[in-house]
């Protein structure tokens, strides 16, 4: 998207343009608005992300996993740049990465099967079940290198204002801007090329976005409009990628962070139900696959 400036005059926005701070649940709205008009492409595909917390980086779970268990660094925390640019540090990452998946974890054998009846991804449909229910996750090395984005900014805005006790964000990502970056090769492909590439502390590309037209369907995922980017490279979180593009572009902004202010936890709910969003919804008890087969 072009760079924009906010539609309501008391909306701050930082100097490098990317986090806007209303001052209301009326004023976030119209903010969202017109960031949402703002994103470029005919047709325009914007994603968005809900986070409880403004700090939270724009980082998988598996990458806060590992700043967790490794370094003992809360979500918000970035590590040192010359620790975090180093090859040690890249090949701790990556190596962990692929002894979970490839050694601890693996696609079911019928998922298998199917990918070569079906032309489905069984590697992308084991990481995106995990991603929708962490309860089958690995104990310890939780999550995969996938973020999980919507294509309904109501259903981010519920993961944002869920439990909320401060400040949360609303992330808009305007994929159009981020140039072909649509996934083509398999996971697994992206897995070998990975374990291949990956011994320089050169940056593994930039973040894919997933939305295979076959997919695995459920309710839980059709329900929540999922779409994933991946993260390609563990240490650099999604937001540091994308601003080092932008400066090929200096005209345009990828993604704004849309701060949702605290104090306004009930009147985001009271939206949210209006419009439907509710637990019940993003969350259905029976998982429906509109083709058990092949999706």
């Amino acid at each position: 998207m072009k760079k924009i400036s906010p539609t309501c005059a008391d909306t701050v926005v930082t100097d490098d343009l990317h986090e806007w701070i209303p001052t209301s649940f009326v004023n976030f709205l119209k903010e969202l608005d017109s960031i949402t008009e703002a994103c470029s492409g005919d047709p325009t595909w914007p994603l968005f992300r809900g986070h409880t917390d403004r700090k939270y980086l724009l980082e998988s779970t598996f990458a806060r996993t590992c700043k967790k268990i490794i370094f003992n660094l809360a979500p918000h925390k970035i590590l040192e740049e010359y620790t975090r640019q180093s090859l040690d540090h890249h090949l701790v990452l990556l190596n962990l990465f692929l002894l979970k998946f490839g050694v601890l974890m693996r696609p079911p054998e019928q998922w298998e099967e199917l990918e070569e009846q079906c032309e489905l991804d069984a590697w992308f449909e084991f990481m995106k079940e995990i991603q929708q229910f962490p309860e089958k996750d690995h104990p310890y090395l939780k999550g995969s290198f996938l973020t999980d984005w919507s294509e309904c900014a109501g259903v981010a805005l519920f993961f944002a204002n869920k439990n909320r006790k401060s400040d949360g964000a609303l992330w808009i990502c305007d994929t159009v801007a981020t140039g072909k970056t649509l996934q083509e090769k398999s996971v697994g492909e992206i897995l070998d090329l990975m374990k291949k590439k990956g011994n320089t502390p050169k940056q593994l590309g930039c973040p894919l976005i997933f939305n295979p037209e076959k997919q695995r369907y459920h309710q839980q995922a059709l329900n929540q409009k999922a779409v994933y980017i991946a993260q390609m490279d563990l240490r650099y979180d999604l937001a540091q990628f994308w601003n080092d593009k932008e400066n090929e572009n200096p005209d345009e902004i990828i993604y704004i962070k849309l701060i949702l202010p605290n104090g306004t936890q009930q009147e985001c709910t009271k939206y949210l139900l209006n419009k439907g969003i509710t637990e019940t919804y993003l969350f259905p008890t029976i998982l429906q696959n509109v083709d058990p087969t092949c999706g």
